[in-house]
């Protein structure tokens, strides 16, 4: 059987990532091996792995041991990651490696995004293996609706956005 996993999108502001929070602590506070990280995050740390010979081992380990990956902002912040072919590449293969311990039963996931399921399938160049991948992980993908609550539209009014 596999692993429970859940894929939120919706809007800035809406609760993803604070409910993100809220399972990260349940999930330690009851001897839950834990990783959460962000999309730009595990960006950052394969990029600091070049110049050591821990690159290429980076995918294949940095699940080693997690029982839930609690992964945030796929696509980056609000879904506007720079998305160089390089990004991409990686993306995939980041997605590949996610599958792959989600696919020996041992790892649960719940990944946020901005994206709706389509946007992420056009933001990755219309990659019908990683889009096959996500929906054998997540079947449904849930939106979570609901305004902003960080920044209310009359403060973001007064900061000239709308």
């Amino acid at each position: 059987p596999q692993s429970p996993s859940v894929y939120l999108y919706g809007t800035a502001g809406n609760g993803k990532t604070t409910l993100l929070y809220a399972l990260a602590k349940w999930a330690v506070f009851n001897d839950y091996r834990v990783l959460y990280t962000s999309h730009n995050r595990t960006v950052d740390a394969v990029k600091r792995s070049f110049n050591t010979k821990s690159s290429d081992a980076f995918l294949s380990n940095w699940l080693n041991g997690v029982e839930l990956l609690l992964f945030d902002e796929l696509c980056g912040i609000g879904g506007k990651a720079n998305m160089t072919d390089w990004y991409k590449g990686f993306t995939s293969d980041m997605i590949g490696a996610i599958y792959e311990s989600w696919g020996s039963g041992q790892l649960s996931i719940v990944m946020t995004t901005n994206l709706t399921p389509r946007d992420v399938y056009l933001a990755l160049d219309r990659n019908d293996a990683i889009m096959s991948r996500l929906y054998q992980m997540f079947n449904d993908a849930i939106q979570m609706k609901g305004k902003d609550r960080r920044a209310p539209s009359k403060a973001l009014k007064a900061w000239g956005v709308y």
